[in-house]
């Protein structure tokens, strides 16, 4: 009889044990994904900083004034811009309204119009992204690799 009860008494602490250790993280929610804490870094309103547009090394002053604001969650958004220059082609830079999904990671933003950008750096604070805006049926002098320093206005 003192063996089956040793032998209920070790079940019942193994099934405890198995029990608790099932229940680590507060009934699973194990918090934000990634790709969920990026998208809550990047929404919002982004305002060009002081010499904040740059082809290559070139800082190009008629973008002063561009405003974007980014809106979305882990699966995409969209991103709507404002002050874009009059110039023709600046728009193939950055279009007045596009959406985005994350590329191969969380660092990149594919927009629909087929320009991959990627963030290389994001704070509460402030947002530097880079690309590529190709050559080919381009109007020339837009194209060529540009970096944009944003500072978050909301």
């Amino acid at each position: 009889m003192k063996r089956v009860t040793d032998l209920l008494t070790a079940l019942v602490f193994i099934s405890l044990t198995v029990f608790i250790s099932c229940n680590k993280g507060g009934g699973g929610d194990d918090g934000p994904t990634p790709q969920e804490e990026q998208v809550a870094k990047l929404v919002g309103t982004w305002v060009l900083a002081t010499d904040g547009a740059k082809l290559g090394t070139t800082v190009r002053p008629e973008w002063e004034g561009l405003t974007v604001v980014i809106s979305g969650n882990a699966d995409g958004g969209t991103i709507a811009v404002e002050g874009i220059p009059q110039d023709t082609g600046a728009s193939d830079v950055w279009p007045t309204s596009t959406t985005w999904t994350f590329g191969g990671s969380i660092s990149d933003l594919d927009r629909v119009d087929g320009i991959s950008m990627n963030i290389q750096s994001v704070t509460d604070t402030q947002l530097i992204v880079s690309f590529t805006v190709s050559s080919s049926g381009r109007v020339e002098g837009f194209e060529g690799s540009w970096t944009f320093t944003f500072n978050k206005s909301s």
